[in-house]
């Protein structure tokens, strides 16, 4: 491990809630394709996902579970088949990040889907004063290079794609310079505003 490897936050243990979808208030009724597939929006502020359930820090009518997620995520282990956050993650104090990522592990079955979608490291909107850190792809990267310090025995991410969502003004430069906007990313600001990345939970049967 390197030297500068961040040390290991203590784990807090919190009491796990159990979870009845029909008292979360959902919407609708789930297919049977969808098999009752329990889906979570982290952080869903006043804007939840369809069809998930909403947990967040803060009251909204949209919240089905108030709770502090850089502590812990109050679910049944194996309970979870997918996870979605919407600009959330970079609110979290980044010695918070491995605990929320156990959590998220625990929680979520064998080969759940977990979605992030942060500010791009490089626009101008990442730095807000609100916002605790920038996560470029290469801290994602570095979960599943050096998962045996960021993740517990229990499992770990395996990053499957990144996406980008890429500005006009940016599209139009990089354009411009006869380069693709993966190429601009490499050394210009603000050609991205977004980036979403798609992680697969591997669990350690």
């Amino acid at each position: 491990m390197e030297e500068n490897s961040p040390e290991k936050p203590e784990r807090i243990k919190k009491p796990v809630m159990k979870l009845n979808i029909k008292k979360q208030g959902l919407r609708g009724r789930p297919n049977r394709e969808m098999n009752l597939l329990v889906q979570l929006d982290l952080g869903c502020g006043k804007k939840k996902r369809k069809d998930h359930i909403g947990l967040d820090i803060a009251k909204s009518k949209d919240v089905n579970i108030l709770c502090d997620l850089s502590f812990s995520v109050p679910l049944k282990s194996n309970s979870v088949d997918r996870v979605y956050s919407n600009h959330f993650l970079e609110h979290i104090d980044p010695p918070r990040h491995r605990v929320l990522f156990n959590e998220i592990v625990r929680v979520c079955k064998n080969d759940a889907i977990v979605t992030f979608t942060v500010p791009y490291w490089s626009y101008e909107a990442a730095m807000f004063d609100e916002h605790r850190c920038t996560l470029p792809q290469e801290f994602f990267n570095q979960l599943e290079r050096y998962k045996d310090h960021w993740f517990d025995q229990e499992g770990y991410f395996h990053i499957e794609k990144f996406d980008y969502n890429f500005t006009k003004e940016g599209l139009d430069f990089c354009k411009k310079l006869g380069i693709t906007p993966e190429e601009g990313l490499k050394f210009l600001n603000n050609i991205a505003c977004e980036m979403t990345v798609t992680i697969k939970v591997i669990k350690n049967v």
